[in-house]
């Protein structure tokens, strides 16, 4: 697993989280789109650049609940509580940032971030869940809800392996963290296999596919072998076959799902990694350009290919356009700093 050279947690952290960003920031605006219209407004080739307002490129709600993410994680390193009670207070914030036009008291610093403080398409499952009041665990589901808005937002579990107890606590982590606002198993499963496959990234594995094919073994030996469990690792695991194999993206893509609920996100996301894990930008621009939930699958795809390449992967001209820029460097030396 570890090639001998010492893991640079600061990169991981730094690439992990920057990646996502652009990955999400380059989907979000064509979220909505069918890969028909993608190709009618961009062109054949979809949309390859990340586009600007103001002069920034704009994350969605994936971004913003990532960095919350990582604040639960700084809540749950300094002993405020169990990490769901760490994600509900963390993520409590993050529902304000939803619902108030300033700064409020809050649980987190980021709170007090006047940049977070924007509504951008936020999930109707993470709202609802979020304004019940009920916390949702996964013995005890809010919801049936499978949606990727679980998935989209615990890679940072994964570079904090070591505070979690490994790459398998990191999954545990994961799912108790998507549980919160995503009932069905399929929803916090898929955040489970992210948090694995990106904690091997922190433990210095440096093949994402072993990483990958690892995970469904892992999933099975600490979830059990049921049926939502098989299904989750048929899918990753028919992602590692197609991205082996000559066949146009979109097709490819398209026998995976649209990317919607969770195993169809993180097996899209893996798809493009692997094909394009020698390009990593091409391998976002792959992750975006089909009919479903663009800056999701994006954003995953960000996630694992940052946490395994570092910021070496990213064309600094993406990183210095992202409107919260400075929000993520500050949650990525945080990060860095409780997964040490």
């Amino acid at each position: 697993m570890d090639d001998g050279k010492k893991v640079d947690i600061a990169d991981v952290a730094r690439g992990c989280l920057y990646g996502g960003a652009i990955g999400d920031t380059l989907g979000y605006p064509v979220e909505f789109f069918s890969y028909e219209r993608i190709k009618a407004v961009y062109g054949e080739g979809g949309i390859t650049s990340l586009r600007l307002s103001d002069g920034k490129a704009l994350v969605s709600d994936d971004t913003q609940m990532t960095l919350f993410t990582v604040e639960a994680l700084a809540l749950f390193a300094d002993g405020k509580g169990s990490i769901e009670e760490c994600g509900v207070a963390a993520y409590a914030d993050w529902l304000a940032t939803q619902r108030k036009g300033r700064p409020v008291p809050g649980n987190t610093p980021l709170a007090e971030r006047a940049a977070m403080y924007v509504c951008r398409a936020p999930g109707n499952t993470c709202l609802s869940a979020l304004e019940s009041g009920v916390t949702g665990t996964v013995d005890k589901p809010i919801n049936g809800s499978k949606g990727c808005g679980g998935v989209m937002r615990v890679a940072p579990c994964g570079v904090a392996a070591k505070l979690l107890g490994g790459a398998n606590g990191a999954a545990v982590a994961a799912a108790k963290l998507a549980a919160i606002t995503h009932g069905h198993p399929l929803g916090w499963l898929s955040a489970a296999q992210l948090a694995y496959i990106v904690a091997r990234a922190a433990q210095g594995e440096r093949d994402i596919r072993r990483a990958v094919t690892d995970s469904a073994a892992a999933l099975e030996k600490t979830f059990g072998g049921g049926r939502h469990v098989k299904r989750q690792n048929e899918l990753t695991l028919a992602a590692c076959d197609l991205a082996g194999r000559d066949m146009p993206d979109e097709r490819a893509i398209a026998s995976l799902g649209q990317g919607w609920v969770g195993e169809e996100a993180l097996a899209i996301a893996v798809y493009c990694a692997l094909k394009y894990e020698r390009e990593p930008v091409k391998a976002l621009i792959a992750a975006v350009n089909h009919s479903g939930d663009s800056d999701s699958t994006g954003a995953i795809a960000g996630n694992i290919l940052g946490a395994f390449r570092g910021m070496g992967a990213w064309r600094a001209e993406d990183v210095d356009a992202l409107d919260l820029k400075e929000e993520i460097g500050m949650e990525a030396k945080k990060l860095a700093g409780i997964s040490a």
